[in-house]
């Protein structure tokens, strides 16, 4: 299984703009990390001050660079799989220059504004999930071309907000539905209706960062992390989201579902 994030950190006039935010230094350059290349754009990270996540706009050049990278992980390494992560995630209202002219168009005026989008609030939806499902599209004929299977990370749309873009067009171009799910698991879910409705096969992300920082028990068992395996001994592996790279063990769950 091979897995890409859309987030990156070295092309800053990439970055999403969101209305009224558009004097904040978060779509600024920043100063660049020690072992970056000033003089290679693809080796140009910046130091972002605590290590904050940095949305590249949907409708920017990361498109291409995320295609051409695809293409090349599965011509080189063929992995069964492959996960597009983060793509959902950003539900900005994005002024920057590759979305401002489509806006302008269609609110029919160059003075945007909050009131402006949602008179034409059907409209700008519409856009937004088109640009995104587009991508998530040419992504899985790239992926197909080469006999892989495209299990991008497709969030939770049930209950997120439309301005996220994930909607119906995602699900013809997804192999896997996979649903960064959260505490989900525990009560009774939509998602879980979804997941059977779609008649896909489903895999539920359980990540550290659920909301109200609780760690998700999933049934049977539980995965836990350590830092060591008990003699002395640091190993990497996989770790929750947010958290790094830890060893990985796994211990009887305190409960069992029937």
């Amino acid at each position: 299984m091979a897995y890409i994030n859309w987030l990156e950190s070295r092309h800053a006039e990439w970055n999403t703009i969101p209305l009224g935010s558009e004097s904040d230094l978060d779509h600024k350059e920043m100063p660049l990390v020690s072992w970056a290349d000033p003089a290679d754009p693809d080796k140009r990270v910046q130091r972002v001050p605590g290590g904050r996540w940095r949305y590249p706009c949907i409708n920017s050049p990361r498109r291409q660079q995320v295609l051409a990278v695809t293409r090349e992980i599965a011509e080189r390494y063929k992995p069964d799989g492959f996960c597009l992560d983060m793509f959902h995630a950003n539900g900005a209202l994005c002024v920057c220059p590759y979305c401002r002219p489509e806006i302008e168009r269609i609110c029919g005026t160059k003075e945007i504004s909050r009131r402006a989008v949602v008179d034409h609030w059907r409209e700008y939806i519409d856009w937004k999930c088109d640009r995104s499902s587009s991508l998530i599209a040419e992504l899985t004929a790239v992926l197909h071309e080469h006999g892989v299977l495209a299990c991008h990370n497709a969030g939770v749309p049930l209950h997120m907000s439309s301005i996220y873009g994930v909607g119906e067009a995602w699900m013809p171009h997804l192999d896997v539905y996979v649903s960064e799910i959260f505490s989900n698991i525990l009560v009774p879910s939509t998602t879980v209706r979804l997941q059977r409705a779609l008649g896909l096969p489903s895999w539920e992300l359980l990540t550290s960062t659920a909301p109200y920082h609780a760690q998700p028990v999933g049934p049977g068992r539980m995965v836990a992390n350590e830092r060591g395996d008990g003699q002395g001994q640091r190993r990497r592996g996989a770790g929750p989201c947010g958290v790094g790279a830890f060893r990985i063990r796994r211990v009887p769950s305190t409960f069992s579902i029937t």
